[in-house]
C-alpha cells in the first residue's frame, strides 16, 4: 500500500504542478519559460514533500468513514477532491506565485538595466555631439565675421579711385578677395549641411532616450508584486486543484494498484 500511496503521491504532484504552473504563468501575465519551469520544479519537489508528511488518503479514509458514503462514490469522491484541494493548493499556489514573481521582477530589472545602459551611452553620445556643434557654430561665426571682414574690404578697394599705376593691382586685389569670399561662403554652407546633420542625429537620439525611458519605466511600474498576484491566482488555483483531483484521482489510484496492487486487496470502496 506504501507503494500505491507513493506513486499516488507522484502522479497527483506532476499533473497539479504541471497545470498549476502554467495557469499560474498565465494568469500573472508575465509568462516566461524561466519562471513557469522554476515554478513547476519547485512546485513539483513541494507536492512530494506534502504528499510524504500528509497521507491524503487516510484523511479522505476517514472523511469518507465519518459521512458513511464510499470513496469511489460520488460524494466520497468530492470529499476526498476538496481534501487532496486543501492539503496540496494553497502551499503550492503560494510558492508558485513568490518563485514567478521573483523570477519575473528580477527578469525586468535586469533588463531595465540594460535599457539604463543604453541609455547612458546615447546620452554621452548626444553630450559628444553637442560639444561639436558647440564648435562648429563658434567657426561658423568666425566664418560670417570673416565674410564680412572680406566684403567690407572689398567694398573699400572698389570705392578707391584707380589710375593707370594701380589698376593693375586693386583688380588682383579684387579677384583675390572674391575668391577668398566665395571660398569662405562654400565653408560655411558644408558647416551649416554638418551642423543641421548633428542636430537632426541629436534630435533622433533625444527620441530614443524618451522611448528607451518610458519602456523603463514602464517595465519598472509594471513590475509583479507578490500579494497582488496570489489573490487572483489563489481562487482560480483552488478550483482547478479540486477538478484536477476530482478527474485524476480515481484514475491515478487505478493506475497505481494495477502497477504495485499484484496480490493485494483494491482499497476499501474500490473495484478494479
Amino acid at each position: 500500500m506504501k507503494k500505491i500511496e507513493a506513486m499516488m503521491n507522484l502522479l497527483m504532484g506532476l499533473s497539479m504542478s504541471l497545470c498549476m504552473s502554467l495557469c499560474g504563468s498565465l494568469l500573472s501575465g508575465h509568462f516566461e519559460v524561466t519562471s513557469w519551469f522554476f515554478s513547476f520544479v519547485i512546485s513539483f519537489v513541494l507536492s512530494l514533500g506534502i504528499g510524504a508528511v500528509i497521507s491524503v488518503k487516510r484523511l479522505a479514509d476517514k472523511a469518507c468513514a465519518k459521512a458513511g458514503t464510499a470513496r469511489n462514490s460520488y460524494k466520497g469522491r468530492v470529499l476526498s477532491a476538496l481534501i487532496g484541494d486543501i492539503v496540496y493548493t494553497p502551499f503550492m499556489t503560494v510558492v508558485m506565485c513568490f518563485t514567478m514573481t521573483t523570477v519575473a521582477r528580477a527578469e525586468i530589472d535586469r533588463q531595465a538595466a540594460i535599457l539604463e545602459m543604453q541609455i547612458n551611452d546615447l546620452t554621452d553620445q548626444q553630450t559628444t555631439l553637442s560639444e561639436q556643434i558647440t564648435a562648429l557654430s563658434a567657426e561658423h561665426d568666425g566664418l560670417i565675421a570673416q565674410i564680412e571682414k572680406l566684403e567690407n574690404e572689398l567694398a573699400e578697394l572698389k570705392a578707391q579711385p584707380t589710375s593707370e599705376d594701380t589698376e593693375f593691382d586693386i583688380a588682383a586685389r579684387t579677384v583675390g578677395l572674391e575668391e577668398a569670399i566665395k571660398d569662405a561662403r562654400e565653408g560655411m554652407a558644408l558647416q551649416e549641411s554638418g551642423l543641421a546633420q548633428q542636430q537632426a542625429a541629436i534630435a533622433e537620439m533625444q527620441a530614443s532616450i524618451a522611448g528607451m525611458t518610458a519602456a523603463r519605466n514602464g517595465m519598472l511600474a509594471g513590475k509583479p508584486v507578490f500579494i497582488r498576484e496570489v489573490g487572483p491566482s489563489f481562487g482560480i488555483c483552488m478550483i482547478l486543484g479540486f477538478l484536477l483531483v476530482f478527474c485524476l484521482q480515481p484514475l491515478f489510484l487505478e493506475i497505481s494498484v494495477k502497477k504495485y496492487g499484484k496480490g493485494v486487496p483494491p482499497p476499501e470502496g474500490y473495484k478494479f
